[in-house]
Parts: structure tokens; sequence; C-alpha cells
């Protein structure tokens, strides 16, 4: 029954195992045999890679909201802030809780960039803190499991290119780079990927 409800069945190095060793594998209902699937090594799986497209964000942003006690509070105060100035919500790109510190990596069109940096400035719980960095995304088929990250990573190494962060998903990498050297960086992303 836990499987019924979405639970993880298989450990993904048993998959890979056997579909290195070319071994089948059946997944059935433990009170219905008949009833299941079976994956062969024939059958095309959706984390097969392939690379789609190389975009980019000019412009993404950090802030951080202090003194809150989890995540939900350090929303509950940009909400406030934003409502404040009527502001729409940004991009979120990724966002985690240190200590008793929301940190957000944003992102939207530079209008709205400005007026949520002026509604910010003086602020004493939210802030800005560091400068804007660009990203660069790989999106793709299957992310996971998959080197397209220390590639991407290498590629721009070998151009010069310092990645400052990663943001992961099955279906994209984003690499933040320094805002002077995105085109370059997506020039050498769309080169090494897509040719």
């Amino acid at each position: 029954e836990m499987c019924f409800w979405g639970a993880k069945i298989l450990h993904y190095r048993s998959v890979e195992l056997a579909h290195t060793m070319n071994v089948p594998l059946s997944l059935r209902f433990y009170q219905d045999h008949e009833r299941g699937t079976i994956v062969r090594s024939e059958v095309t799986m959706f984390e097969n890679q392939k690379v789609l497209a190389v975009n980019s964000h000019q412009e993404i942003h950090h802030l951080e909201v202090s003194d809150v006690s989890g995540m939900d509070e350090g929303w509950k105060h940009l909400t406030e802030l934003l409502n404040k100035g009527r502001l729409a919500w940004p991009q979120i790109l990724a966002a985690t809780i240190e200590g008793n510190t929301l940190r957000a990596m944003y992102t939207s069109d530079s209008e709205h960039l400005v007026a949520l940096r002026r509604a910010i400035d003086g602020q004493n719980k939210i802030r800005v803190h560091r400068p804007p960095l660009s990203s660069v995304t790989v999106t793709c088929h299957g992310a996971v499991a998959s080197d397209l990250l220390a590639k991407a990573t290498q590629a721009l190494a070998q151009a010069q290119i310092e990645v400052q962060k990663t943001v992961i998903s099955p279906m994209s990498v984003s690499l933040m780079v320094e805002p002077s050297k995105r085109s370059e960086a997506v020039h050498q992303l769309h080169a090494q990927f897509i040719g």
C-alpha cells in the first residue's frame, strides 16, 4: 500500500545496476501479481538526456530576511513588503533557511527589479545581500543522475568563466556567473550542447 500512495519502491542504484546488467525489472502489486510494470532495456526512459535549449536571466538578485523563526515567517515579511509597495512577486529561483535567516535568489524584468530594490532599501529585516549575478540554464530531458553539471562547469572553466552557484532540477541545470560573462557563457554552453 505504500507504493499505492507514491512511495519510492526501488533504490535508484538497483535500477542502474539492472540497466547495466540488462536485467528486466518486474514491478507488481502485492495484492494482484497480474498487475504491474515490466521495465526492459529497450524501453526509452524519461532520464535519457537530451539538451533542448540554452537560455539566460540577465539579473539574479539575492535577498535575506533576518530574525525569522522559519521560512514561512520570512515569506510573510516579504509578502507584506510587496503588498505595501503594490509589487508583484518576483520569480523565486531558490531559497534556504540558515539559522534565523531566509536567503532567496530571485529574478524578474528590469523595471520590477528596480522597484523591488527601492522597496527593500532601508528595511530592517529585508536586505539585498550581494551584487547580482546572471544565470545561464541548460534545459533538457533527464538531468537526473547525469554528468550534465560537470560538463557545463568544465566548458565554462575552459573559457575562464567562474561558476558561483548552481540550481539543478530534473529538467535543467542553471549556472550563476558574473553578469559581464553572461553572453560568453551562453555562447560556450550553446556550442557545447547544441552545436
